[in-house]
């Protein structure tokens, strides 16, 4: 992680590089490592609107886990209005 908190799997969720990410995570990346605003490289896709990253790190994430707001992933989901992606955290 760099002085923001932010790790390389925040930076592969931020982009939608699902290659990136899906090699950081076979190599050991923690995914569920929070950026200093509490954000989990899930809460990163789902603002960036990455379906497919959102796809691939929801069962792989802590969907309880708050960002600094105080949203889990689904929260943020509904709040952001972003119904195509409700389905993949439920």
């Amino acid at each position: 992680q760099d002085e923001s908190g932010t790790a390389p799997a925040h930076d592969a969720a931020r982009t939608g590089f699902l290659d990136t990410l899906s090699v950081l995570v076979e190599h050991g990346a923690d995914v569920n490592v929070p950026d200093a605003s509490g954000s989990l490289p899930l809460h990163v896709a789902i603002r960036e609107g990455h379906a497919d990253i959102v796809g691939f790190l929801a069962p792989r994430s802590n969907l309880r886990h708050r960002d600094a707001e105080g949203r889990t992933p689904l929260e943020l989901v509904r709040h952001l209005g972003l119904t195509d992606l409700q389905g993949l955290l439920q």
